[in-house]
């Protein structure tokens, strides 16, 4: 029995022949290739694979109780006792008038000499 040490993710449409049928992964997904299929896919696509990464997993909204309302602190909205509001922000400092200082007279204004 041939293993399949490389699970990759499949980026565009790729077939593989295993036991005499045709297998097309889906896009997306992890699959596992061996040796031999990953060379043939990436000699003809190079972008046909890529190496997982640290991914979101995919998310089945409808496992979720949508009648329980929870809060950022793990409350639910009807607990407001451990709620803490943020302190409000301080305005931002008035912009200085600009204007030339005296380092940036021009020579000719110079009457320090």
């Amino acid at each position: 029995m041939p293993q399949y040490p490389y699970s990759l993710i499949v980026t565009q449409s790729v077939t593989v022949v295993r036991d005499g049928k045709r297998v097309s992964p889906e896009i997306n997904k992890v699959f596992a290739f061996s040796e031999a299929e990953c060379r043939q896919i990436t000699g003809a696509n190079p972008q046909g694979l890529r190496k997982p990464i640290n991914e979101v997993p995919e998310i089945n909204m409808t496992d979720f109780d949508d009648t329980a309302d929870i809060d950022d602190d793990g409350g639910s909205d009807t607990d407001d006792s451990k709620d803490t509001e943020a302190p409000a922000k301080k305005p931002a400092p008035a912009k200085k008038a600009r204007g030339r200082s005296s380092a940036n007279k021009p020579a000719s204004e110079d009457t320090d000499i």
